[in-house]
């Protein structure tokens, strides 16, 4: 059965998907290391490289309160039919429920799961997702301004 939720609760134990455990503990062991959420300039090319597809990295531009998408995955990019890089999240399909999940993590500065939400925006034969949305900061005294995204299909 597929669960259809959104938690703020992360049990790193309990995941099954690879790509989430991965990009999970990667994020995780990297905050514990700098003393501060790491910024998207703290993962390193080698370490996420085979995971790309599946990333995406979101940056919040305060003057305009609005949400661009400033790096996009091959897998992203194929579910919405074009290259996403440059685009805001108000110009994407399901706006309203991609910017409240994005300010939900801004706002709190934490982590959430999304497992098996239904996709939609796209014309797949999967029909959900499972995802993370991980705060970063591109100063570490500043506020969340970036959030990095991992998605895998049902």
């Amino acid at each position: 059965m597929t669960k259809d939720f959104v938690t703020d609760l992360l049990d790193i134990g309990q995941l099954q998907e690879p790509h989430l455990k991965f990009i999970y503990t990667l994020w995780e062991e990297k905050s514990r290391q700098l003393g501060h959420l790491p910024a998207w300039h703290d993962f390193k090319l080698d370490e996420i490289v085979e995971n790309m597809p599946q990333m995406s990295m979101v940056e919040y531009v305060a003057p305009e309160d609005r949400f661009r998408v400033r790096f996009s995955g091959s897998e992203y990019d194929d579910l919405v039919g074009r290259d996403i890089t440059g685009t805001y999240f108000d110009e994407l399909p399901d706006a309203p429920s991609l910017e409240a999940r994005a300010r939900r993590v801004t706002e709190k500065g934490t982590p959430i799961m999304m497992e098996g939400l239904p996709l939609k925006w796209a014309e797949q034969e999967q029909k959900h997702f499972h995802a993370f949305s991980l705060p970063l900061k591109s100063d570490p005294l500043g506020p969340v301004d970036q959030l990095l995204y991992m998605m895998v299909l049902d």
